[in-house]
């Protein structure tokens, strides 16, 4: 128990708000599985013509990972799609009926065509879906107008397909912003069919134990919300070409896909897939993220018959690139050290050859995740039957590599000795990284491999957080807050190489590190993954200033209720030096007539405002006429500055009508044995009217020499009338001696 005095230690201060069908039954269930650690890779096998090959069984099969053979785990043909509502999903443990009854997932992708073009991918793509669509293959439709547009979510219902389908090939621009599916409402109302699935339980059983949630809506609201994942990605990811626009647009897609299951085939109609040498990484990208995410591209050119070939094509651009060489050698500079643009662009000339083929990237993203292309020809309908045959006649296998997740890029090869004849179509290679939900960027791989070391490295402290304002009750929001002393990073000269491309550089010092963060569910299963690089460039003298200073990274994400662990790896790459932490997060719902309450915030400073912000912010709060901007101390501790007040923040949300409430904040000492509190005077009170919203924010400080060093426990209760909420907050208080000098925030 702890005592405080009344007014001699506290100043309490209650701010008002800144400006916020029927199914069939499913196939027997196969002897498959695919564990943490394994690799899981869907295939086709072919004759010499295309055909699909049945009956093939594993013994057959050698699978090489980086020229090593590896031994097949489990290996399964997948002939049909599946009722995703009856037995065996509709008993037994989630996840694991989900690995044993893939689904298959469609994407119609349509991009740049003209007249002509629109045409025929039209009745190829509405074609297929009449007559060759399996009764349980999902598809939903895009189109690519200089960003990308949803025009269908995933669906089983063929006439919304061939209306969309018809939408794509004869839209513009302003018809598709009129008819896109939202992103943003598309996740709210995702999240919220996922939570009541989650919700639905059949009556319990003899045991008590309940039944299983409602898996058909449920599947449903992960394919919205991968849809939805999709449209938001692509809108912050913004590209300002062509190029960057499509492949853009297409990486969101793939990226979006990868928490799914079951085979999934992308469908790119298009003339051609723009890369050139500028862009050429951002196609390596895809492809690598693809593999990763297991999406095979089938990529369709809807031109038909024509009379220039790719070849033809590349030839030209050779051509050109010979001709600018040729004028580098033997031309007259323009003046004293100058040349013409063509020479200076001679090396892009060149390197823009491999891209020139009008066909050839197209080719390669398709062969690259084990699809194919389908090219020069008015008939595309054989085309679409080898697509439907894929869906429905390929097979899965896993196998645990041998140097096990080391992070590095893996090379995959199959194939079958005894029938050289045959042809095997899969991905070409991943990164050996534990299953995520989203794709892990190459720089950001040694940071996931420490996430997965026993015993966490800590060369730099940081602390971590995670706080909940439940403005949406249906909808819960997390922000997850990371703060880095910049202090415990170590600056290092500038490369030589990296001043000859910059000379800005010259005698400056440089700082990068990679942030890496993973959500994990109670079960261990990667839910949410990010990940970041940052560099900072400083200039002579500038150290002192930088060492000052703390990062704050601010991450706002959606997640349904439930518990959940938070694992964060600051990695500098240069220096070799790490830092891993892991926080428990607790996401709850609550129904929109009830009294809500925030994650208590343990204020670490603040920052004056200007000008209010365009967005919502749930962590900005006027105060006394001043608009501020609240620094989470993420960390949890304490540091008492002296003429500095210590504070705590949180939100208060009131339903319409509800009585006016009242607030009640008792400190206990020792958090881990409560024994009974003393609450403060102060901190007993009514509170101000909530604002239009139903908002009540309240930042209450306390003086610096309020609480003696020590571990605590603030409790907050807030009532209005019948209704009431509470939150804990465990902290701790450093003793002065310990604390350092104030660090700003960035």
């Amino acid at each position: 128990m702890v005592k405080l005095p009344f007014y001699a230690g506290l100043l309490f201060a209650l701010v008002t708000a800144a400006l916020p069908q029927a199914r069939p039954a499913a196939a027997p269930p196969s002897k498959f599985h695919a564990n943490a650690g394994e690799v899981l890779v869907d295939l086709v096998v072919t004759d010499a013509h295309g055909k699909i090959i049945p009956g093939i069984r594993p013994g057959q099969l050698e699978v090489l990972d980086n020229h090593q053979p590896q031994k097949i785990l489990s290996f399964r043909r997948v002939s049909q799609s599946v009722n995703l509502s009856r037995s065996p999903l509709a008993g037994g443990n989630l996840s694991a009926a989900l690995r044993l009854q893939p689904f298959n997932l469609i994407l119609l992708v349509f991009d740049r065509m003209n007249v002509a073009d629109r045409v025929l991918a039209r009745q190829t793509a509405g074609s297929f879906i009449q007559h060759n669509l399996g009764r349980r293959d999902y598809v939903a439709v895009f189109t690519i107008d200089q960003k990308l547009y949803a025009l269908q979510d995933f669906t089983l219902d063929k006439p919304r397909l061939l209306r969309a389908i018809a939408a794509a090939t004869s839209g513009t621009s302003t018809h598709y912003r009129r008819q896109t599916l939202n992103g943003q409402d598309m996740m709210v109302n995702a999240l919220q069919e996922v939570q009541v699935a989650l919700a639905t339980r059949t009556p319990e059983g003899p045991n008590g134990v309940p039944g299983p949630p409602d898996i058909a809506h449920l599947i449903d609201g992960w394919m919205k919300e991968a849809v939805a994942h999709s449209l938001l990605s692509a809108a912050a990811m913004k590209g300002q070409q062509s190029s960057w626009a499509t492949l853009t647009a297409l990486r969101s897609i793939v990226r979006a896909m990868q928490p799914l299951t079951g085979r999934k085939e992308l469908v790119y109609f298009s003339r051609n897939l723009p890369v050139d040498a500028n862009t050429g990484f951002m196609l390596r990208n895809l492809v690598r993220d693809a593999n990763r995410a297991q999406v095979s591209f089938y990529t369709v050119d809807p031109e038909g018959l024509s009379t220039i070939s790719s070849s033809s094509e590349m030839l030209h651009s050779l051509n050109y690139a010979a001709g600018v060489s040729y004028a580098n050698a033997n031309s007259v500079p323009a003046g004293p050290g100058g040349i013409t643009q063509e020479q200076a662009n001679e090396f892009q000339a060149v390197a823009n050859v491999k891209y020139s083929g009008r066909l050839s990237t197209m080719y390669e993203l398709a062969s690259e995740t084990g699809g194919f292309l389908a090219a020069h020809t008015n008939n595309l309908a054989p085309y679409m039957r080898r697509l439907a045959g894929d869906i429905n006649g390929h097979y899965e296998l896993t196998y645990a590599p041998h140097s096990g997740l080391n992070g590095a890029w893996h090379a995959i090869s199959i194939r079958i000795p005894g029938h050289p004849d045959w042809r095997v179509r899969a991905r070409k290679g991943y990164y050996a990284v534990p299953r995520t939900a989203s794709p892990v960027a190459a720089y950001a791989a040694p940071a996931l491999a420490l996430l997965q070391q026993p015993q966490p490295a800590h060369d730099f402290p940081f602390g971590i957080a995670g706080y909940q304002f439940p403005e949406n009750p249906r909808a819960p929001t997390l922000d997850l807050i990371a703060a880095v002393p910049l202090a415990g990073l170590k600056p290092y000269p500038a490369p030589a190489a990296a001043v000859a491309k910059d000379p800005k550089l010259k005698d400056r010092d440089l700082v990068r590190i990679v942030v890496m963060q993973m959500v994990r569910d109670r079960r261990g299963r990667i839910v949410r993954n990010y990940s970041h690089q940052y560099e900072w460039s400083l200039p002579p003298g500038g150290l002192a200033r930088f060492a000052s200073k703390t990062m704050v990274l601010h991450r706002s994400i959606h997640l349904p209720a439930g518990e959940y662990s938070l694992q964060t790896a600051i990695y500098d790459p240069h220096n070799h030096a790490a830092s891993v932490r892991t926080t428990a997060l607790h996401v709850t719902t609550a129904m929109p007539q009830a009294l809500r309450l925030s994650s208590i915030v343990l204020v670490s400073g603040t920052s004056p405002l200007r000008t209010p912000p365009a967005h919502y912010d749930p962590l900005n709060v006027r105060t006394q006429g001043q608009l501020l901007h609240i620094f989470p101390n993420a960390g949890n501790v304490l540091a008492p500055v002296k003429g500095q007040p210590m504070g705590f923040y949180f939100i208060a949300y009131l339903p319409k009508g509800a009585a006016p409430a009242k607030v009640a904040m008792t400190f206990f000492r020792g958090y881990r044995h409560f024994q009974g509190g003393v609450p403060f005077s102060g901190l007993n009170g009514p509170l101000p009217a909530p604002d239009a919203r139903g908002h009540i924010p309240v930042f209450a400080r306390i003086a610096s020499n309020a609480l003696p060093p020590g571990q605590y426990e603030l409790r907050v209760k807030v009532e209005a009338g019948a209704l009431s909420a509470t939150r804990r907050l465990a902290f701790s208080v450093a003793s002065p001696a310990s604390v350092g000098p104030h660090s700003p925030h960035d």
